[in-house]
């Protein structure tokens, strides 16, 4: 495991080689007193690859939104850890961890496990490829005046370590006491009072087991949460039955939907782990087709956009293998 740093909170200088693009971000951090910060350097590269069950990425482009979701919505309660932690010793003001929104992407061309994690029931999943410049642009014209995100990649560290960062001091094999470097970086940082970015860097710490998912994440802060002191959910789940007495549970946390993401002006390709016969490929790629009918008008620029997000089949584990006859 890579050594644990402290990244501090600097402004996004937003440019390309597309000028006009760069315009329209600056408006947007200057007219509409919107802030668009990194925790520290971001992840070299292009592109970044985010995957959805196929009814969200359906959603998604019929809509042209985004969902970001309060961080107790999370699956890993590693990573609800700091989300839902008491910092009332360390800070009495609430300002310092606010009620945040939360998304994910990762920055490498990936691996297996994705598409298992993210398909939906049916077993689908399918895989955006996109343009990191205009997403950040995308993003931050669909805030609200005054609200403002950050764009940080996560850390990894074992349970252990993530369990124990809250404590001043670890107990060594022998029984002493010694500080916990941990808590100094991320706590304390050299008597800086904890603030925002103590608490996004927590918010930037998954487990090492996830480790291969080389992810980025960006998290909302509103004004107006700040501002009114807005209190986060407080609980995870609870437990419900319906008549058949089956059991689930029901998910605490808010979501914050973006509208008005052009995802067409976003993606570079589309993929899903379904044959080009089956019925998932069908939807998808006349859900794409439909959304290019509605926003392009120009006959020509239409055909080379289908043809550039025509969805591509990936099918994860190839065609299903020949049955195996065990010779004597």
């Amino acid at each position: 495991m890579g050594k644990l740093v402290f990244k501090n909170i600097r402004k996004y200088i937003f440019k390309t080689g597309d000028k006009s693009l760069n315009k329209l971000f600056r408006d947007e951090v200057n007219t509409n007193s919107k802030n668009y910060f990194t925790l520290e350097n971001l992840a070299e590269g292009n592109y970044f690859y985010k995957y959805f069950p196929l009814g969200n990425a359906i959603k998604c482009l019929n809509d042209n939104t985004m969902a970001f979701v309060e961080p107790s919505r999370w699956n890993d309660a590693y990573e609800r850890l700091f989300y839902e932690a008491d910092y009332s010793l360390v800070s009495s003001e609430y300002q310092t961890h606010p009620l945040v929104y939360a998304t994910c992407a990762t920055y490498v061309k990936y691996n297996e496990p994705a598409w298992g994690i993210y398909s939906g029931d049916d077993k689908i999943c399918v895989q955006f490829e996109i343009d990191r410049p205009r997403l950040r642009y995308e993003i931050i014209k669909s805030l609200d005046n005054g609200d403002s995100v950050y764009e940080g990649v996560v850390q990894y560290a074992t349970k252990r370590r993530i369990q124990r960062l809250g404590k001043k001091k670890n107990i060594t094999k022998n029984g002493n006491e010694i500080n916990n470097k941990d808590y100094d970086l991320f706590i304390s940082n050299n008597g800086i009072p904890f603030g925002i970015a103590n608490y996004l860097n927590l918010l930037l710490l998954k487990r090492q087991d996830f480790h291969h998912e080389q992810e980025s994440r960006f998290f909302i802060v509103k004004k107006e949460d700040v501002d009114n002191q807005t209190e986060k959910a407080k609980e995870d789940t609870y437990e419900v039955s319906d008549s058949t007495g089956r059991r689930s549970y029901v998910t605490h946390g808010k979501v914050k939907i973006l509208n008005n993401i052009q995802w067409i002006k976003v993606l570079k390709s589309i993929t899903i782990n379904a044959e080009e016969k089956h019925y998932a490929y069908k939807l998808l790629r006349d859900t794409v087709n439909q959304m290019i009918d509605r926003e392009i008008g120009d006959p020509t620029e239409k055909a080379k956009l289908k043809a550039k997000l025509e969805p591509v089949s990936y099918l994860v584990y190839g065609k299903t293998p020949d049955k195996i006859t065990i010779e004597k």
